[in-house]
């Protein structure tokens, strides 16, 4: 498994933890607002496009939800385009539909 290299900080909202996969292949963001730390929110996962399809992704998604995890969270929700690959990637990894961001994204949740 990669190694990860972690930025935690304050924002106005609440807190937020930037990941990278060491040598820069992957990196994500997981936040959560002060008035309710029980939800988790992954934004920007990503991956090199010369690397898809080589584990990082799952690997980074996994780092993330166990950081949830110790913060103790619920749940994780994120939004992704509809139709898309990522979509059914989430969905292979546990995240199901919870409602419409807006014409064109899925609101996915995990329970965790």
């Amino acid at each position: 498994m990669s190694d990860f290299i972690l930025h935690e900080r304050d924002e106005d909202f609440g807190n937020s933890i930037i990941i990278m996969e060491k040598t820069g292949k992957s990196y994500g963001r997981i936040y959560w607002y002060t008035d309710n730390e029980l939800v988790c929110y992954l934004a920007g996962l990503s991956v090199d496009k010369n690397f898809l399809g080589k584990g990082f992704g799952n690997q980074l998604l996994k780092k993330l939800e166990s950081i949830a995890i110790e913060r103790k969270a619920l749940t994780i929700h994120l939004w992704v385009k509809k139709n898309s690959w990522q979509y059914k990637w989430y969905n292979r990894n546990g995240y199901v539909y919870f409602g419409e961001f807006d014409s064109e994204h899925d609101w996915l949740i995990k329970q965790i």
